[in-house]
Formats: structure tokens, C-alpha cells, sequence
């Protein structure tokens, strides 16, 4: 079995034309969107001190415990402008 497309082979020009008819039609409605993305880093550092840092009652030690804490924050707005 066989498909015949004739119908596609530009005879005058006019198949052509109704092809890009058509596609303005159903593209018509479309548009644009501006986007635009930001990313904000961050660090965070926090230290305390402990006057028993293992929680044992017989040989308490004492000690600084520093928390470093990386991060980020990704942020992404689209705006839809219709033609």
C-alpha cells in the first residue's frame, strides 16, 4: 500500500501557501515568555561553646563547636506575552 501525496507538490505555489495559512492559524495564539532566572548564594556559620561536649558525667570536656552551612537559593519568573 501506497500513500499518495500529490496534493503536496506545488503545482502553482497555492499548496505551499495554504501550508504556511495554516500554520499562522494554529501559531497564532502562541507567544512569548521572558524568563529570568537569579541565584543567590549563602553560607552560614555558627559556633557554641560546650562545657561538655561527649555527655559524660565522669570526664567532662569542654569545646567550641563550629557549623559551617552552605546553601543556595534558585529563583526562575515567567512573564507570558501574548502577540
Amino acid at each position: 500500500m501506497t500513500l499518495k501525496l500529490d496534493w503536496l507538490k506545488p503545482k502553482d505555489g497555492s499548496t505551499i501557501l495554504i501550508l504556511v495559512a495554516v500554520a499562522m492559524i494554529l501559531f497564532a495564539g502562541t507567544g512569548r515568555a521572558q524568563t529570568k532566572s537569579t541565584f543567590t548564594p549563602r553560607v552560614s556559620v555558627s559556633e557554641t561553646y560546650d562545657d561538655n561536649i561527649d555527655l559524660d558525667p565522669d570526664n567532662e570536656e569542654s569545646d567550641y563547636i563550629t557549623v559551617v552551612s552552605p546553601g543556595g537559593n534558585f529563583q526562575l519568573q515567567s512573564q507570558l506575552r501574548l502577540f
